[in-house]
Parts: structure tokens; sequence; C-alpha cells
């Protein structure tokens, strides 16, 4: 790929960005990034991303914040893209236990970084694993953060060909026999593997597009990046992250969380079980849920129109709050664009 053929908002680094390092309470160093607001600013947004992924493929998402008006953080989570890694012997392996260590590390990340000696209002952004994550902090810590911003979250994983019980028996039963730093195979390629059928719509949905720009330079960045990357998921991590979502699964968990968060959701998403997200944007009492029915997981590659429709609700939304006495908890609009789903 040329470079001259390159997506310039995903390439060129964020105005005034610098990248610095940050030693958590576990004794642990994590990377971040620090970006000033263009123009008058209206406070902070920490973004967390996803498994696997880092802040240098975020810088499109950077700038669009700070467009609007917000100093950005964004760190990569311990053990992952930039930040130091811990696995041994293989320090591309992610850790079994690491979504408690990444709770501990967002909110000491956010008092002692962006917390410390300032008042503005702080909003958590996050894809995928980062709302999983950041939908713990909201639980455990409810005044850590003014308002949420959750995209196509990760509360549970969709196991898309067997029941989830089966996966997580399977997952079990490989911990067991020794596999628990040892990746699972796809489930898609294990079913093609024993039926020669293609898995399900969503198979390929983080193949780039060959008329999406945006995709191609996104995957050309991190073909050219192999530093940030990390491996499959593992036994280990597996069945960490399924009894960290059952966590959330309780009665009336979502209830008591008063925080403002607006969820958007993927109709295609082929990762995610939109379900506890639904839940949860109906019993949060602050909550709005915007579901996009064509969206796929990796909506941060979607083409030109699905991807402004995306940020044009994300800053109507935080305009709407920032608007309400600096974010006085409202209770949002909950809206499905999506027919065939649940209602709201």
């Amino acid at each position: 790929m040329n470079i001259t053929d390159m997506w310039d908002p995903v390439v060129n680094k964020p105005d005034g960005m610098t990248t610095h390092k940050f030693k958590t309470a576990l004794k642990r160093n994590i990377s971040y990034i620090h970006a000033p607001s263009l123009g008058p600013p209206k406070g902070n947004v920490i973004f967390g991303t996803g498994y696997g992924d880092s802040y240098l493929f975020h810088y499109e998402t950077i700038k669009r914040f700070q467009e609007m008006g917000y100093t950005v953080w964004a760190f990569d989570w311990s053990g992952q893209g930039l930040s130091e890694r811990y696995n041994t012997p293989d320090p591309d392996i992610v850790e079994d236990n690491s979504i408690p260590n990444h709770i501990m590390d967002l909110k000491d990340f956010t008092n002692k970084v962006v917390r410390q000696d300032n008042s503005d209002p702080v909003i958590y952004a996050s894809h995928s694993m980062g709302g999983h994550i950041g939908m713990h902090v909201l639980k455990q810590s409810p005044k850590l953060f003014d308002s949420a911003v959750f995209i196509t979250p990760l509360l549970d994983l969709d196991t898309h060909l067997a029941p989830r019980k089966t996966i997580k028996t399977l997952t079990q039963w490989g911990i067991r026999l020794g596999l628990k730093n040892k990746q699972i195979p796809s489930l898609e390629n294990t079913f093609r593997k024993l039926t020669g059928q293609a898995a399900n719509d969503n198979a390929g949905q983080y193949t780039s597009s060959r008329n999406n720009m945006r995709s191609l330079t996104l995957e050309y960045l991190r073909n050219q990046t192999p530093e940030a990357a990390v491996k499959l998921p593992t036994y280990g991590w597996l069945s960490n992250i399924f009894m960290s979502a059952e966590q959330m699964h309780k009665q009336n968990w979502f209830q008591t969380i008063q925080t403002p968060v607006l969820f958007i959701t993927a109709g295609r998403d082929g990762i995610v079980d939109n379900t506890p997200t639904f839940k949860a944007a109906k019993e949060m009492p602050n909550a709005t849920h915007r579901h996009y029915h064509i969206a796929e997981h990796a909506i941060f590659s979607a083409s030109d129109d699905l991807y402004n429709s995306m940020w044009q609700t994300v800053d109507s939304y935080l305009s709407a709050l920032n608007a309400n006495s600096h974010f006085e908890k409202k209770r949002g609009e909950k809206k499905d664009f999506c027919p065939k789903c649940p209602n709201l």
C-alpha cells in the first residue's frame, strides 16, 4: 500500500499529542497519550480500547474528541499494545487474570493522572473489552466518571455456534488439561474443519473493505506494527471473561448504576452478545441507547456514512449533557434502530 493512498486522519498524529509512561498501583508500566482539546475545553475523555488493540490505531477517534472540545487521554492496557508485557515465557499471551488488573489500573490512572489537580468533567469512552472494564468501574466507583460512552461494549461474548454453557465447560476442561495459557482456536475455523461450512455471517467482519480507505489503512498499520499485537485469547483468559461477565448477569446488577451512559451497539456484531447491553440500557436509570442494525463490531473501521453517523450520535449526546449543568444526571432516550431486535 502506498503511503500517499492512506487515510490521513488515521495516520497523522493528533495535534499536540504527547506520549508518557505511568506506573500503576500494581507496579506495572503502561503507555499512554495526552492530546489537548481544540478550542474552548469542555472536559476530559479517557479512551479505553478493546482486546489486543492500541491507541496507535485510534488517532481518528482522538481527533474527533479533540474537535468536540475534550482533552483526550488514552492508554494501552497492561500486557497489551505498547504497555509493558508481563506474561512469561510468552509476552504476547495476555494473562488469564487481566480483567481485574485492568479494572484496578483504570481507577488508578483516572485518579492519579487525569483527576489530579483537575476538576473538569471526566468521560470514559471505550470500545469492546474497554466497555467491560468500564462497566465494572462504574459499579465499583460510582463517582469516578461524570459520564461514559460504550461503543459495541463486550459485556459478554457471542459464542456463535454452541450454547454459552457448552463453551464455558469446554474452557474449564481445557484449563484442567493444562491449557490455561494456550490459545483457543477460532470457533469459526473449528466449525469449518468439522463441517466444511461457513460459520456465520460475521466470520470476516475484520476483513477490510476494498472500497473503504479507513479500513484499508488500519489494516496496513496493524500489519506494520507487530510490537503492539498480542495473540488470540487463551483458555484462561476466556474463563476469566466468562466469570467477570456473570457478575453482570445477577438480578438488578445494572439498576444501581446512576452514571449517565450512552450505549452504541451493532446489529451484525459477531464478537459481542448484545443481550446484556440491551438489559443494561433498559435498567440503568440514566442510559441512552443507539443501535445500528448494519454495523459490525469493528465500527471504528466503518465506511464514512456509518462512521460519521456514530460520531454525530456521540457529539449530540455529550453536547446535551454538557448543556445540562455539566453532566447533571439526565434520563436518556432509548431508541432502537433495529426492528428485528428485542424491544428496549
